[in-house]
């Protein structure tokens, strides 16, 4: 029974493809309410909503590198570095979105990544 379920499994990962989740202009919808000022007070506070970001962000960071040319975005770095990059981005833009704010990282990760 159990190899049953296990090969059903294994096929339908297989038909599972990879897909970009934007419109054609390159717009998508993430859902990430918090404001940069609520992610630097929670996480500078030692919070539990500012453990929950700082995954939150590795989570999307592992995301990203699913169709990063290198598989890697951070291109060795580390999610210290990520933390850093967001602490500046959130002290400079305390109204945006922590969204936006993970957008723009992931954009200059990107470029570096070009660069090289």
């Amino acid at each position: 029974m159990f190899r049953k379920v296990n090969v059903v499994i294994g096929v339908m990962m297989a038909s599972v493809s990879a897909a970009d989740a934007a419109d054609a202009s390159g717009n998508f919808r993430m859902y990430m309410s918090y404001s940069c000022g609520a992610y630097a007070d929670a996480r500078h506070g030692n919070t539990h909503l500012g453990n929950a970001l700082e995954a939150w962000i590795g989570g999307w960071l592992s995301g990203i590198n699913w169709n990063a040319p290198s598989g890697d975005i951070l291109n060795g770095s580390d999610l210290k570095g990520v933390y850093v990059w967001l602490d500046n981005y959130c002290q400079q833009n305390p109204l945006d979105k922590f969204g936006t704010a993970a957008y723009w990282l992931v954009r200059e990760l990107e470029a570096k990544q070009q660069s090289k």
